[in-house]
């Protein structure tokens, strides 16, 4: 609802003329210097009703008690009545609770030849009259005008008051008793009857232009595939919020609930005209005129920086970008012809990057980083107010970066030799990460996909810190990695799992950390161990063993990290999986290699159990007792010299029996 307190002129109606006649007690008026009557709190509830209050406050050191009030109140009927039929009404509610109900709520007739409300109550007798309050008074009466169509555009109410008694009019008076329980003597009131202001109905929205382009009032704008833009509608006039709509000359769309001047961020995909086509206010009146028009050019360009058509080829160079990132920012690094360096992705913990220059280099030649050879394609990540940072970083390559690195690569391994995913030479590549004040250097293993439709490899990484980035492969005989052919496996043992890792060759090497998780997502630490290689260099095999005493029910994966002595480390890109169970049975029975059957066994307490093999007649053919740990159990049944055919096997505890389950035994 619109209130407006002491008329305030932006609002949007108005109102008829009327007569409010509301009789109480004796015809005897107050004194005028004692009380001052309102007509205020006008309010447009719609674009056909119209909201007033009447109000009354005593002014003077004198007790004045209200005995009766008749108005008579004129309006622009006719100036408002467009066409439609004006009505009026009462709030049953609309009094102050303090006044007496039967002055609260008077009898209304709207007269149809004067367009007053007449109004009339019972009479209140001093017993019955309530004391006028000081300022602000209370409210008397709430009404409502009723028109059948929304009041005239632009026309106002006109309230004024009516004090001259006529056959067709009711003039405006007020009674009272003044410190007596007698009706107090008259006086001219008009004076003290004010009226706080006449609203403007349905006021028409003026101009609407729109301003474009983040602002910058073109009519021409350009921008990169995918890029937002913002654009703004500035409206003059009318009552907010606003419904905007607007074409790109395929589609028409809305938006809601619109503030004038407010950002409207569009991400257009082709280029296109954009037009305001309508504007509608609160209380659905439309713009007579809509102005503004613009053109956006989108450059779909797929390629990379320093790239050749289609991204088939490289050329050699260097380009920088640098751009204000904020918390939790996602922002792809691009120069003025939209070509693509790299992407960041900064995650979200207050930690602002502010400003980032990005930067790729082109080399005329392949060079090697401490005799690691890398792609002519590298990059850098400088973050001048905050260094550390956490986010998701994507470079991006051509498929000559890698064809150049594979033809100097010496004995490292190949990268990629096709754009697929397909490609196994894609478990190659690594990212050289070396921090440029200290020569502190990582290997990262990055998600690497090839994107068929800009024709471009992707290499995406988790980076804590923006370094220096190099494109490379692995080589058994690199002394950057701290460990090279690692076979790393795992398997159940009676209660526990065992993970295995052997080397076979070592450089620098400082420990292993042994990570576990049943879902494949979250790891947590379960085991560290250092290296057993002399100052963390062997050129023989090595086995390590690490045990995990509490697997769980289900899957129970596994990752090994090999961190070297200068602290830098990467994983090993086998996961071991083991399953106790299936995930929801605590027991499982399978063929073992030895002729007999394993039993998974995942046990709530350290019963003994009896683990019985009994044929088709009933006949038990195998038998045997064991005391199992709390959780996970890895038990056997010999099946040696059994014949072939259907069995049962039936595991109980005291007398109940945990399973009974039909197997075929055919080896």
């Amino acid at each position: 609802m619109w209130i407006i307190n002491k008329i305030k002129a932006t609002l949007l109606l108005r109102v008829l003329p009327f007569l409010l006649l509301v009789s109480f007690a004796k015809h005897v008026q107050a004194q005028a210097s004692d009380y001052f009557c309102y007509i205020k709190n006008i309010a447009q509830l719609s674009s056909d009703t119209l909201q007033f209050e009447i109000w009354i406050e005593s002014t003077g050191t004198d007790t004045l008690r209200l005995g009766a009030i008749q108005c008579g109140i004129d309006f622009n009927y006719a100036g408002m009545l467009n066409g439609g039929v004006i009505s009026g009404m009462k709030k049953t509610d609309g009094g102050d609770p303090a006044v007496p109900i039967n002055q609260q709520n008077p009898t209304i007739q709207l007269n149809n030849t004067s367009h007053q409300y007449r109004a009339a109550a019972q009479v209140a007798f001093y017993s019955g009259a309530a004391i006028i309050p000081p300022p602000p008074g209370f409210r008397i009466f709430t009404g409502w005008i009723t028109n059948t169509v929304p009041f005239t555009p632009n026309s106002t109410p006109d309230f004024s008051w009516w004090f001259t008694a006529s056959s067709t009019q009711t003039r405006t008076a007020v009674v009272g008793y003044k410190n007596s329980n007698t009706i107090s003597q008259d006086l001219t009131i008009a004076p003290h009857h004010l009226v706080l202001g006449n609203p403007v109905l349905n006021q028409t929205p003026g101009i609407v232009s729109s301003l474009f382009s983040n602002n910058n009032n073109s009519s021409l704008d350009t921008i990169c595939k995918g890029d937002p833009l913002s654009m703004k509608v500035q409206i003059n006039g009318g009552t907010p919020p606003y419904e905007i709509k607007y074409s790109d000359g395929t589609a028409i769309y809305t938006v809601a609930n619109y503030q004038s001047g407010d950002p409207i961020i569009i991400l257009p995909s082709n280029t296109a005209t954009y037009n305001l086509v309508s504007v509608k206010d609160f209380f659905g009146l439309t713009s007579p005129i809509n102005t503004g028009s613009f053109t956006v050019l989108v450059n779909n360009s797929d390629k990379l920086v320093l790239a050749g058509i289609n991204n088939s080829s490289s050329i050699s160079g260097y380009v920088q970008i640098s751009e204000v990132l904020q918390d939790d920012d996602l922002f792809l690094f691009k120069d003025n012809a939209c070509n693509r360096l790299l992407q960041i992705d900064d995650h979200s913990g207050n930690n602002v990057p502010g400003l980032v220059k990005s930067s790729v280099t082109v080399d005329n030649v392949s060079n090697t980083f401490d005799g690691q050879p890398y792609c002519k394609r590298w990059f850098e990540i400088v973050a001048s107010d905050n260094n550390n940072v956490d986010a998701t970083v994507t470079l991006f390559a051509t498929q000559q970066d890698f064809t150049t690195y594979n033809i100097n690569n010496g004995d490292f391994r190949d990268l990629p030799t096709s754009g697929n995913n397909s490609d196994t030479l894609i478990n190659n590549i690594r990212i050289l990460e070396v921090n440029m004040v200290d020569s502190a250097r990582r290997f990262l293993i990055p998600n690497v996909n090839w994107n068929q439709q800009t024709k471009n490899w992707e290499l995406t990484f988790e980076a804590n810190n923006y370094r220096r980035y190099y494109i490379t492969s692995l080589n058994p005989d690199s002394s950057l990695i701290p460990s090279q052919g690692i076979l790393f496996s795992g398997k159940k043992l009676y209660s526990s799992d065992e993970l295995t890792w052997i080397t076979y060759q070592e450089k620098s090497m400082g420990y292993f950390n042994l990570y576990h998780s049943t879902d494949s997502i979250n790891y947590q630490l379960i085991f560290s161990r250092p290296t057993a290689a002399p100052n963390g260099n062997s050129n023989y095999s090595i086995v390590y063993k690490g045990y995990n005493n509490q697997p769980q029910l289900g899957h129970n994966y596994y990752r090994l990290e090999l961190i070297n002595k200068y602290g830098y480390s990467f994983f090993h890109p086998t996961v071991v999986d083991l399953v106790w169970g299936d995930g929801t049975n605590p027991i499982t029975i399978y063929p073992n290699v030895i002729g007999g059957y394993n039993i998974d066994l995942f046990s709530t307490n350290d019963n003994e159990i009896t683990i019985k093999v009994v044929d088709m007649s009933g006949r038990t053919i195998r038998k045997k007792k064991i005391t199992p740990h709390v959780g996970p159990n890895l038990l056997t049944m010999d099946m040696q010299g059994v014949a072939n055919g259907i069995y049962h096997f039936q595991i109980i505890s005291g007398t109940q029996q945990l399973l009974n389950q039909k197997i075929l035994k055919s080896f």
